[in-house]
């Protein structure tokens, strides 16, 4: 099959194609693949101790419809106004559902420490020169997750790969 895959999901993109390249008919990354950093932002290591995680997501990091708009705002669109108020209220539904907020800080205590590398996507550059998938990387020129020359990067070590920019679109580019 295809895949086309973003943020998370180009990290289990990249994974499940190394795994099983009989199964991966071409590989569509969009935006970064999450943990493509050798350490992962100052936020995330933040997260990822069990008792400042939850204390981060008891106060400043609680989810709310606020906080959801600011995270669009200062991390992953680079328009937010044109963001629809549906996707929002979606996205706040789905970060608020019970278990997300323990799913999240579980999932961070597994791929990040609070010092040293990412233990994610960047664990799998070594791998990257025998995925033979045909891939495509889409990057928005305001992602503010990871710089553009990452993806590059990661795209020069897969033979064949391509690289492409979306002007003027964040980490989201949809």
């Amino acid at each position: 099959v295809p895949i086309v895959a973003n943020s998370m999901g180009g990290y289990w993109a990249m994974a499940f194609a190394l795994a099983f390249p009989a199964r991966v008919t071409k590989l569509v990354l969009v935006g970064e693949p999450a943990g493509s950093a050798p350490v992962p932002s100052l936020m995330h290591r933040l997260m990822g101790p069990p008792l400042v995680g939850p204390l981060l997501y008891a106060t400043i990091s609680k989810p709310s419809p606020r906080a959801t708009r600011e995270s669009l705002r200062r991390m992953l669109v680079a328009n937010p106004g044109r963001v629809p108020r549906e996707w929002i209220d979606c996205a706040y539904a789905a970060a608020a559902l019970p278990g997300a907020t323990q799913s999240w800080l579980t999932m961070l205590r597994t791929v990040t420490r609070v010092l040293g590398p990412a233990d994610l996507t960047f664990a799998l550059r070594p791998e990257l020169p025998r995925l033979a998938t045909p891939t495509l990387f889409l990057w928005g020129t305001a992602d503010h997750i990871l710089s553009e020359a990452y993806g590059r990067a990661y795209c020069a070590a897969i033979a064949g790969a391509r690289f492409e920019t979306i002007e003027r679109a964040g980490h989201y580019p949809h």
